[in-house]
């Protein structure tokens, strides 16, 4: 019985038989076949392969935790802080009204009589929520009793709705708000708010532009 070699000699000694001075393994077909299979994997490739491939595991995961750190670290500067939090209220407040929906946002629902849930207001803007058909959330803003904003989502996804207003029109202690020396600049703010669960949170980014 043939002494079995290890991979890196096997592939040496059928190199000699196959390119040496005294190559003789035309006669030999199992030599032929083992030695182009050997070649389409070099013995030594595999083993440097597979002796680098725990640090390159650790490098891919260094990488990937640098990544997710930065993603992290990116959302939290460039996010703006919660300004309010909203929750469900069980009776509006008083003097406010569900919002008038025209066909468009009725089309939305699928239903001419939505069930609204106060979530009462931010400064002049007040919140409304509410359940469409086939498991979809909606919110509403409304200011002064004209429908602002109305978007709807998956009730798996939160509910987001934007709206650009001037800054008399939020709560006069709204954080954030940046301090004006000259009067010819009116301040004007996006203001997100964002339903999950029974929930709105608010979100306010400031931003300028001169008076018309």
């Amino acid at each position: 019985m043939d002494a079995v070699l290890p991979p890196e000699d096997e592939f040496a000694a059928l190199r000699r038989r196959a390119y040496g001075p005294d190559a003789d393994i035309g006669s030999d077909p199992r030599a032929q076949a083992r030695l182009a299979e050997l070649e389409r994997e070099p013995p030594g490739a595999i083993s440097r392969v597979r002796s680098r491939l725990p640090w390159l595991l650790a490098a891919i995961a260094a990488i990937a935790a640098v990544v997710a750190v930065g993603a992290y670290l990116f959302d939290a500067v460039t996010r703006p802080p919660l300004e309010a939090r909203l929750v469900a209220l069980e009776q509006p407040l008083s003097g406010d009204v569900p919002p008038a929906l025209g066909e468009k946002e009725l089309g939305l629902l699928e239903t001419r009589n939505p069930a609204f849930v106060s979530h009462g207001g931010y400064g002049a803007l007040k919140v409304w929520s509410t359940t469409a058909p086939r498991d979809r959330r909606c919110l509403a803003v409304v200011f002064e009793g004209t429908l602002w904003r109305f978007d709807c989502t998956a009730a798996t996804i939160d509910t987001v709705a934007d709206v650009v207003i001037h800054s008399h029109l939020l709560p006069p202690d709204a954080a954030g708000r940046p301090v004006r020396e000259r009067s010819t600049v009116r301040e004007r703010a996006t203001v997100r708010f964002v339903l999950h669960d029974d929930v709105v949170d608010v979100y306010v980014g400031w931003n300028e532009a001169p008076n018309a």
